[in-house]
């Protein structure tokens, strides 16, 4: 028992150093692809950019994440994987799933 719990131990120490040491580097901290940046996370992607700009400005004036997934989709715009918009999708792009006080909007450019 005392083995397993200092092998996850060591193991959340080393996921941490990792994420501390992506960060220090201007890294994200992970493998997924955020929509309005390359992969590498760093460099933004304007056309991309131009659409989490669209979604904040438009949860801003009252639009319902649905009608925004709905419109998006209806136009033929794809998430950062290539899938359909839905509610999640667009909390993680535009940062929308905070309360008002805490959000802090991530519109690249």
């Amino acid at each position: 028992m005392t083995h397993a719990c200092r092998s996850s131990d060591d193991t959340s120490r080393r996921l941490k150093d990792a994420l501390i040491d992506r960060a220090q580097d201007g890294k994200p901290h992970t493998g997924k692809r955020r929509y309005g940046y390359d992969k590498s996370g760093t460099a933004i992607i304007p056309a991309e950019a131009e659409i989490v700009r669209e979604i904040f400005s438009r949860y801003l004036d009252g639009q319902t994440t649905t009608a925004i997934a709905v419109d998006l989709n209806r136009r033929g715009e794809s998430t950062a994987l290539g899938g359909e918009w839905n509610m999640e999708h667009l909390e993680r792009a535009g940062d929308l799933g905070q309360p008002p006080r805490s959000r802090h909007p991530r519109v690249p450019g």
